[in-house]
């Protein structure tokens, strides 16, 4: 287990420490929410912890009030490093890294203007047209949405993995720090040994 995986837990109890588990400076939240509750500083010890003490959020409450200016600031580090990462992709020489991701997500939003202005439109004028159908004309535009859905989530999905595969390798980047080996990357390097 890894605290992005604590944090969805530890987010029911103080919001804004789950938040901060899942981002860059969760290892540090991590093991004071570890301290606090006195258990090992490992993910599964602080999971195990959170859902046998019932005392748990009143606990994990107390540690946000009294360390909140330094909470407030590893959110706002994480927040500059989104930034700068964006930045790193906006200022690169390459066309498609540049415009990927704003062109990724206008593409999936303009997939949803047009599924429901097409959608209302279609229903519209079909009730116009046959009045008397109208119940079968509502079902119809329920039904269509329904099978559209899947091809959204999954667009939203790769869109989502693609970002963050991004990210993935831009932050070190902007950091100065060396970029994780891809599997591709590491398999061609351990056959060309």
């Amino acid at each position: 287990m890894d605290w992005s995986k604590v944090g969805k837990t530890v987010a029911g109890f103080a919001p804004a420490l789950g938040g901060l588990l899942g981002g860059p400076g969760g290892l540090a939240v991590g093991s004071m929410i570890a301290r606090t509750l006195g258990v090992d500083d490992t993910p599964d010890a602080v999971q195990a912890a959170l859902a046998a003490d019932p005392g748990a959020a009143l606990k994990l409450q107390t540690l946000y009030a009294e360390h909140r200016l330094e909470f407030e600031r590893l959110e706002l580090q994480g927040i500059a490093e989104t930034n700068a990462t964006a930045r790193i992709a906006m200022a690169s020489d390459d066309e498609y890294v540049r415009r990927a991701r704003p062109g990724l997500l206008y593409m999936v939003t303009d997939v949803v203007k047009l599924q429901v202005s097409v959608t209302l439109l279609g229903g519209v004028l079909a009730l116009l047209v046959h009045p008397e159908r109208g119940a079968m004309i509502v079902t119809g535009i329920a039904d269509l949405n329904a099978a559209i859905m899947p091809s959204l989530g999954l667009a939203l999905t790769a869109a989502g993995i693609y970002v963050r595969s991004r990210s993935t390798h831009d932050k070190p980047v902007s950091t100065g720090q060396a970029v994780p080996k891809g599997l591709l990357q590491g398999l061609a390097e351990r056959i060309g040994r």
